[in-house]
């Protein structure tokens, strides 16, 4: 995690690399009231309720093996930034980012802290939704009354007339199929309503309660918006070319990535209007 950097022991053997960010809590460890308190207590002789604090070799104070933080505000959301939203992580959930994170780091109120985080990320907030239980009970299908019901069909004339007795077994055996659908369905229906319930509102409750962040506020400059609050989709790079074969011809293709789009929204537009119209890219 962070930019590594390396220490130097007495000989090359004693050498050891380590992330730049352990090197700055090193370094704010003595600028913290609390953590000096716990240090203090730890050098003479830690006694209860500082027996869990350790002094380690790098002169760092650490809770057990894990590095104590301090309580500095920007230095913990550098950590849970670093953790949670940077490219090479995938948005954990507070529970799973508090478990990798309690592996290497401590501080008071970790857990909460961590949750509160994971709570304000706008990233989480549209695209992860919210696991509840199911509201509402289950509407089945209503069964059909004949087989082809819902079905539409031609008629056609001058087939064979069909013996009565024919059509009363089909008859008999559409009844004895529409009443399993429905002792089906009414055992599925039962089953699915014990686990669910009616979902019942107050006046104004919304739904799902927005927490606001500074974070999520872009200014126009960044997205480039003009006077009518409006963007104007550019090329940016041509990202691959490929030639797509038709019975009488060939076309030329080229995958473009547009401004304010990630590599995955790229799209195949005609090499040669991109040529007519964007003449740079292909210099």
């Amino acid at each position: 995690m962070g930019i590594y950097m390396i220490r130097r022991g007495e000989t090359i053997g004693d050498m050891t690399i380590e992330p730049e960010l352990y090197k700055e809590i090193r370094e704010l460890q003595q600028e913290d009231a609390r953590i000096q308190k716990w240090r203090n207590a730890v050098e003479k002789a830690g006694a209860e309720p500082y027996s869990k604090f350790k002094i380690h070799s790098d002169g760092s104070l650490r809770f057990g093996h894990r590095w104590c933080v301090p309580a500095i505000e920007e230095l913990k959301n550098k950590i849970l930034t670093e953790a949670h939203a940077t490219p090479y992580s995938v948005h954990p959930g507070g529970d799973k980012l508090y478990k990798d994170l309690k592996k290497t780091f401590w501080w008071p109120n970790m857990k909460k802290e961590v949750a509160e985080f994971v709570s304000r990320c706008l990233t989480c907030q549209r695209v992860k939704g919210e696991h509840k239980r199911p509201q509402g009970k289950v509407q089945p299908l209503e069964v059909p009354e004949w087989k082809w019901e819902s079905i539409s069909m031609d008629f056609i004339v001058g087939l064979p007339r069909t013996q009565r007795e024919m059509i009363q077994e089909m008859v008999e055996h559409v009844q004895t199929i529409r009443q399993k659908m429905r002792a089906s369905q009414d055992r599925q229906k039962s089953y699915a309503d014990t686990r669910r319930g009616d979902i019942s509102f107050k006046v104004g409750e919304k739904l799902r309660r927005y927490l606001s962040d500074p974070s999520h506020v872009l200014s126009p400059e960044v997205i480039e918006v003009d006077e009518q609050l409006s963007y104007l989709e550019t090329p940016k790079e041509i990202l691959d070319r490929k030639v797509r074969k038709t019975r009488n011809s060939e076309i030329a293709l080229v995958k473009v990535l547009w401004s304010n789009h990630n590599v995955e929204e790229a799209t195949w537009e005609t090499e040669a209007s991109m040529r007519e119209n964007y003449p740079h890219l292909f210099t």
